[in-house]
């Protein structure tokens, strides 16, 4: 890819988790000035030095402050491009786009409806059922829960139906029978609670990360999972990126149904049974395995930019490698101590070499939890 002219972007959400990460990615591509905007004064990645400015704001502000603050660090600094990294900025960017398209260049960002639509799990179970889209078979419980309206045969999959409740796997239980779905029913609670269920798919868990323009994928990469996260919904510790025609025909017809532009995570899951793909859900967002696409060849967060900017992508064929994070290097080394000497694995295929490059924000961060 030809590079680009100097180009200045400010992230204004440096407070989510994701930060690290997408500095990581872009750590690697020249002419790039990246100025971030955080909630958090004590984000420990203001110390990084891939950052050109670091500003602060309170996370009280209205909306039409905070408008106002991206606005005038947009002037001062002379931002080419506003950059979010999350569901939830990319939201607010959304709701604000005319205010702040008069002075500054706006990302890939999908229709607003489909955003709603992927972050919440009912209407995103409904928009599949609409669009003819494989997934499991869902239902809507609402506390206190009616068992003798449950359609969905035991074991079942219980989710918070909301992103906010539920990112990164937390709120996901396998429920084994009725008594156990019974028992979550909180006999105290005033406000009824609205859940989704779902089959428990026997199979193969696939995930595939796309760029999109108006529905149609730039560019994608596809992954399944080698070694396990924390726990059995959580994200993996480590996966390998593969190719799987069939997996990208579904996330093809998913995406041009949500008309999808800007980034994403696709989650599906290979039906052993039925010999089929099913789609999970969809992040909206960055993803905590942008590393292994970095790796493999596809650096998602600056092709984001080049697309943003209209500029040409190419479609990249990426390698099959693999990528494990930092709690997945500690697997290893805790099943095999002398994967702690194979530097061409700690260095090709997990974050240490970013944490090599950009080592004081580490630093401050381990002085914190000691």
């Amino acid at each position: 890819l030809r590079r680009l002219e100097q180009t200045s972007i400010l992230i204004p959400d440096g407070e989510e988790g994701f930060l690290a990460r997408v500095l990581d990615c872009l750590s690697r591509e020249a002419n790039l000035e990246i100025h971030v905007l955080s909630q958090r004064t004590n984000q420990v990645h203001k110390h990084s030095r891939h950052i050109k400015s670091f500003t602060s704001c309170s996370p009280t502000l209205s909306d039409n402050e905070l408008v106002g603050v991206i606005k005038k660090l947009c002037a001062d600094k002379g931002i080419d491009l506003l950059f979010p990294i999350h569901y939830r900025m990319m939201t607010f960017v959304l709701n604000h786009k005319q205010q702040l398209a008069s002075v500054v260049g706006l990302p890939l960002l999908p229709p607003l409806e489909s955003l709603k639509t992927v972050t919440d799990k009912i209407k995103f179970s409904k928009h599949l059922n609409a669009e003819k889209i494989s997934g499991p078979h869902a239902q809507v419980l609402t506390t206190p829960f009616d068992l003798g309206g449950l359609e969905i045969p035991f074991p079942i999959l219980f989710k918070p139906h909301l992103e906010d409740e539920s990112g990164a796997g937390r709120g996901i239980m396998l429920i084994e029978n009725q008594e156990h779905l019974q028992s979550l029913t909180d006999g105290g609670e005033d406000v009824p609670k609205t859940f989704l269920v779902q089959e428990y798919v026997e199979g193969v868990d696939v995930d595939c990360s796309v760029l999109c323009k108006d529905g149609e994928i730039l560019q994608y990469t596809i992954q399944t999972g080698i070694l396990p996260g924390r726990s059995k919904f959580s994200p993996y510790s480590g996966v390998r990126l593969i190719t799987d025609d069939k997996a990208l025909s579904a996330v093809r017809k998913l995406m041009r149904s949500l008309n999808w532009s800007g980034v994403a995570h696709i989650d599906l899951r290979f039906d052993k049974k039925q010999q089929e793909y099913k789609v999970i859900e969809v992040n909206g967002r960055y993803w905590a395995s942008v590393l292994a696409s970095l790796y493999g060849g596809v650096n998602f967060p600056y092709l984001s930019i080049r697309a943003a900017l209209d500029k040409k992508i190419e479609e990249v064929n990426y390698s099959k490698n693999e990528y494990y994070n930092l709690e997945g290097v500690l697997k290893k080394v805790r099943k095999n101590p002398l994967a702690i000497f194979n530097v061409a694995m700690l260095w090709k295929a997990t974050p240490l070499k970013f944490v090599f490059y950009d080592p004081i924000p580490w630093i401050i961060s381990l002085k914190r939890r000691f």
